[in-house]
């Protein structure tokens, strides 16, 4: 042990199981004495296998060969002081029957045969992440982590023990690190946790870590150590941390911010929030403000393998404590509000209230075409609420679902338009805010009410005196939700034919004209001669317009003689129809059109 020197402040060590069972107890006596049912380790010297049977010669494997045949047989010469090599054993592990000279032992004593295995993992201190192959920072404790598959060695007071050595950046090992003394760490569990490995003290540069036998088992010096694990420390001065947000930098409070970056250095970066009355900053979930030193006051992030983080803010969660105004996320790889800017991250954003946007297209339709008003809610709710008033209809407080890029979209169906009466009809969409609560909420079976106030009967009101109620109700003190309005027509069906004027025979044209018909409505067209005979047809698609939809039908002018034809266009359901006169003449130069009617 000569070989060995202790670095930094050495205490005791604390072990803790992470959350698994403690195996029952050894039956061994002592380390050596080995008892019936025992498991014994390939590479365990000095055995004393007595307790199997004084007169033991051999232990033979309960195989696949004939009964009690075995596929492999462990020689014992002194029963007292045996050694389980791994030339004995030739990879067969399992149960071994103990023998006598005659054969099976009586009473069938056997004991389980394993090669010993030992893991370990060096990881931030209070997470399962490992720091194996990357790099942490001074101020981030870690915590040595050993996973093993001994439990026949398991026992209290403890029979066995390892020691952790550390491998410093100048070549030394020591037996002491980060203020934890690793000497002989006591077998008990099978997941052993060594916490608080303090890297304050620590030089910057590459250190290794290694579980190694030491005691008495034999184990030692025969590859049955654990494996290596390697890490670099870093001071926090020469790590580097990039941070960018989604969106624009101007959020709606209640908006989603994604917030991203890379750092190379730490296993960690610590977010906070500056701004109006927040001082030197707080956390992102706004429950406290951040202590220097301190990392569970500012929100941490880990880092990938890869060297990238990101963290998801629910500004929905803090809306009660941020006011609108201007703030700054930063993002530091180690928790301190004073970082220079080589150290820190940085970025503008911008908080307002959530606003709605919405629009009805078409604007103005006729009985039994859909009415679709869409729009946009800020600040990610749940829902938006859809009133509407008019001569026969009436809807209150309709919810709407509002989809994760913020839209959404209420539709009036065929059949709820079938039957409205033509006129205006006014909806009104509302906002519940961030608190996803209306401060104006519906009560059944016609009613709103404001906390605090009698409720107010909509439905006894007329349409333009119950919208007024409802829009009054939003200006109440303490209520906070938000609207838009917005207003959709129902008319008359009908079709306009566009002048069309003299044609020149033999040169083709096109007829086209508007209509209130909804998009995708079949048309049909037909063009007579004087004789009232059909000479052109066809059936056309209403299209989308800015104001009013149209329609459009290309003529081969070719079937066309000079003279006078009549167009009408009309629709399969509902019905309306338009009808419109033209010539078609020699001339090259057109005269005015002839009025449709």
């Amino acid at each position: 042990m000569d070989s060995y020197r202790t670095s930094l402040v050495v205490g005791s060590v604390l072990l803790m199981v992470a959350g698994l069972l403690c195996a029952p107890a050894a039956a061994r006596t002592g380390l050596k004495g080995i008892q019936n049912g025992d498991t014994i380790y390939v590479g365990e010297e000095s055995l004393n296998l007595t307790g199997l049977d004084p007169a033991v010669v051999r232990l033979v494997h309960d195989g696949a060969g004939a009964a009690g045949s075995g596929n492999n047989s462990i020689d014992v010469a002194n029963p007292d002081d045996f050694d389980l090599t791994a030339t004995d054993v030739d990879d067969v592990t399992g149960t071994y029957s103990a023998w006598d000279a005659t054969g099976p032992a009586a009473g069938s004593p056997f004991v389980v045969v394993e090669n010993p295995s030992v893991t370990l993992d060096v990881v931030l201190n209070g997470t399962a992440r490992s720091v194996n192959g990357r790099t942490v920072t001074r101020d981030r404790p870690l915590a040595f982590r050993l996973d093993n598959n001994l439990e026949g060695l398991y026992a209290e007071p403890p029979l066995a023990s390892l020691a952790v050595e550390t491998g410093l950046p100048n070549g030394t090992k020591v037996l002491a690190f980060g203020g934890v003394n690793l000497s002989s760490v006591p077998l008990r569990t099978p997941t052993l946790l060594i916490p608080a490995i303090d890297l304050a003290g620590a030089e910057p540069g590459t250190y290794t870590v290694q579980a190694t036998w030491t005691d008495g088992t034999g184990l030692e010096g025969k590859g049955y150590d654990s494996n290596t694990v390697r890490f670099e420390i870093l001071d926090p001065a020469s790590a580097d941390v990039t941070m960018e947000v989604s969106g624009s930098g101007t959020y709606a409070l209640g908006d989603e911010i994604v917030i991203s970056g890379t750092c190379d250095g730490s296993t960690a970066v610590y977010l906070f929030l500056t701004g109006p009355n927040l001082g030197n900053g707080e956390r992102l979930d706004m429950n406290g403000p951040v202590v220097n030193g301190t990392a569970t006051t500012f929100t941490e992030v880990l880092v990938e393998a890869n060297g990238t983080w990101e963290y998801r803010w629910d500004t929905s969660t803090v809306h009660a404590v941020i006011d609108p105004g201007i703030y700054t996320i930063s993002a530091a790889p180690v928790p301190r509000d004073y970082a220079s800017p080589a150290e820190h991250a940085a970025a503008g954003v911008v908080f307002a209230m959530p606003t709605v946007t919405a629009e009805a297209r078409p604007a103005s339709v006729i009985p039994g075409d859909p009415v679709v008003i869409s729009g946009n809610a800020s600040g990610n709710p749940g829902n938006v609420y859809v009133w509407i008033f008019g001569q026969n209809l009436r809807v209150f407080s309709d919810p709407v679902g509002v989809a994760a890029n913020g839209t959404f979209a209420y539709t009036l169906n065929p059949a709820s338009t079938a039957n409205l009466a033509p006129g205006r009809y006014d909806a009104v969409i509302q906002h519940p805010m961030m608190d996803e609560e209306q401060s104006v909420c519906f009560v059944p079976p016609g009613s709103i009410r404001v906390p605090g106030t009698a409720p107010v009967d909509l439905a006894s009101l007329t349409p333009s005196a119950a919208r007024a109620a409802l829009l009054d109700a939003f200006t109440t003190p303490g209520v906070d939700d938000t609207y838009v309005e917005v207003t959709f027509r129902i008319g008359e069906s009908w079709i306009a034919v566009n002048p069309i004027g003299d044609r020149v025979v033999d040169t083709a044209f096109r007829i086209d004209g508007t209509t209130s018909l909804a998009v995708d409505e079949r048309l049909l067209v037909r063009v007579t001669d004087v004789s009232d005979l059909t000479v052109v047809s066809g059936s056309v698609l209403v299209g989308e317009g800015a104001a009013d939809n149209t329609w459009s039908l290309e003529v081969d002018a070719s079937a066309l003689e000079t003279g006078e034809y009549t167009v009408t266009v009309e629709s399969v359901s509902p019905e309306a129809s338009r009808s419109a006169a033209f010539r078609v003449v020699e001339s090259t130069v057109p005269t005015p059109g002839l009025p449709s009617g």
